[in-house]
């Protein structure tokens, strides 16, 4: 008797986390949605709406600098 309530109370376990795998990734993504939701409607003064706009200007800051700095390392093979 107690070996089947241990057997039952496994395969319960092991349902629940093969069931809990495969939503998993859809409830996330659903999550993620609603927080973009949310942060976009909040004000543009919002801190940390204006954090994550600096970040995004430093990327492209990033990017344009890299750019030149492999266009001036390729003339300079170049030449």
């Amino acid at each position: 008797m107690r070996f089947r309530r241990t057997a039952t109370g496994l395969a319960l376990a092991g349902a629940g986390v093969l069931i809990g795998r495969a939503l998993a990734p859809p409830l996330h993504q659903r999550m993620l949605a609603g927080c973009e939701r949310m942060f976009e409607r909040m004000p543009d003064d919002f801190p940390p709406k204006r954090m994550m706009r600096g970040i995004d200007e430093i990327r492209a800051t990033t990017t344009r600098t890299l750019e030149v700095l492999q266009e001036r390392e390729t003339v300079s093979h170049v030449a």
